[in-house]
């Protein structure tokens, strides 16, 4: 671990790039290749935190030292999941900032270069995101980053960067957090009560592929819903819950008003994903109903809509 001087408007002077795996041996080649195309000129490495794989992921990953700075493959199978594997892999990184990505997504090759820069003006970052269906087109990304509870923006946990101090402060990703399943979303519920506020990296485009089939898309967002639910029993004291109600009035409105895109298969799967969160809510419900709330730090930013 080194120290960190975040100088406003100074990006860090060197970044690990973590990449939690577990049984992607099949897959890694996607995001190492994307990884060794970097314009990035500046001091990187790259951490492989295996989290238990069983078929050789990171004597895969090693095929890549020759093209990657660096590279490092670290045992995260200490405690399964993609959080505690990013927290290790944070741990035993070297640099001032660190970036996350999965082993089965495609950055671009702007991608290290813009999500440093933006790291100059925020404490953490994010960039767009867009989808590849299994036909090969692209749905294109978004220009801004999501808001949890329509109100904290953050990026998603495979195109999420922060600066190491501020990983410390947060403390890390949490470990008890339903696996992959809006860990992302409630890490920044807890960085923007402390003040730190995600911002955009608009440059730092990465590629994400979509589930196959319904099956696989309903339980991929079942789990979402069950880490939405998480997460706002987890700061219900702060009134989450009412604006996870309201955020969700205002989709079914949007739902029901493009009913008749259920005669395409884009419809379809939408109508199944908006299902299968909330069977996912009422999954979380049932199982963190009882889940101890969030420790307030002092002085904790409201949750409260920021200013225009």
């Amino acid at each position: 671990m080194t120290g960190t001087d975040r100088t406003p408007g100074r990006p860090p002077a060197s970044v690990s790039v973590v990449i939690p795996v577990r049984d992607g041996a099949a897959v890694l080649h996607r995001q190492l290749d994307a990884l060794a195309a970097q314009t990035f000129t500046g001091s990187w490495e790259v951490v492989i935190a295996d989290n238990g794989s069983t078929d050789g992921s990171g004597q895969v990953a090693m095929g890549w030292s020759d093209r990657l700075p660096g590279l490092r493959v670290i045992d995260a199978s200490q405690r399964r999941g993609v959080g505690p594997a990013r927290n290790r892999g944070c741990e035993e990184s070297t640099s001032e900032a660190v970036l996350f990505c999965d082993a089965d997504d495609e950055a671009s090759p702007e991608w290290v270069a813009s999500m440093v820069a933006a790291l100059a003006s925020h404490p953490i970052v994010g960039g767009p995101c867009q989808i590849e269906d299994p036909d090969g087109s692209i749905v294109p990304a978004p220009d801004r980053l999501g808001l949890t509870l329509g109100i904290v923006p953050f990026p998603l946990g495979g195109c999420f960067g922060v600066w190491r101090d501020v990983f410390a402060e947060v403390g890390g990703f949490e470990a008890d957090h339903p696996e992959a399943q809006a860990e992302d979303a409630e890490f920044c519920l807890r960085a923007w009560e402390l003040g730190h506020v995600a911002g955009f990296a608009p440059g730092a485009l990465l590629t994400k592929s979509r589930r196959p089939d319904l099956r696989s898309t309903y339980r991929q967002w079942k789990g979402y819903g069950t880490g939405a639910m998480f997460n706002a029993l987890r700061f219900r004291d702060r009134g989450t819950m009412r604006l996870l109600g309201r955020g969700e009035l205002r989709l079914l409105g949007w739902m029901v008003v493009h009913l008749p895109a259920v005669r395409t298969r884009e419809g379809r799967m939408r109508w199944v994903r908006w299902w299968a969160a909330k069977v996912g809510w009422l999954t979380g419900y049932v199982r963190y109903r009882r889940l101890p709330v969030a420790p307030r730090p002092p002085g904790a930013r409201a949750l409260v809509s920021p200013p225009a």
